[in-house]
């Protein structure tokens, strides 16, 4: 079974929901900031939503603990 987000829409979004700003976010990953809201789009189509909250809870980080990028939960 593919993976719903690639690994760069997953790097993103975990920067994204850390609070990096876009601009942040191109920089640390070496990309345009073009290219970033070109990820975020694709994450926001792909869980159907179009704010960062939701995602957030949804796809926890590689470490499998959502504290990590700011959820609630406890994992």
């Amino acid at each position: 079974m593919e993976p719903l987000l690639s690994q760069r829409e997953l790097e993103v979004l975990e920067l994204v929901a850390a609070g990096s700003t876009n601009r942040e976010s191109a920089a640390k990953l070496f990309i345009s900031e073009a290219t970033v809201k070109s990820h975020l789009l694709n994450i926001y189509a792909k869980s159907s939503t179009s704010t960062i909250a939701r995602p957030r809870s949804r796809w926890p980080s590689d470490a499998g603990c959502c504290d990590r990028i700011g959820c609630e939960q406890t994992c």
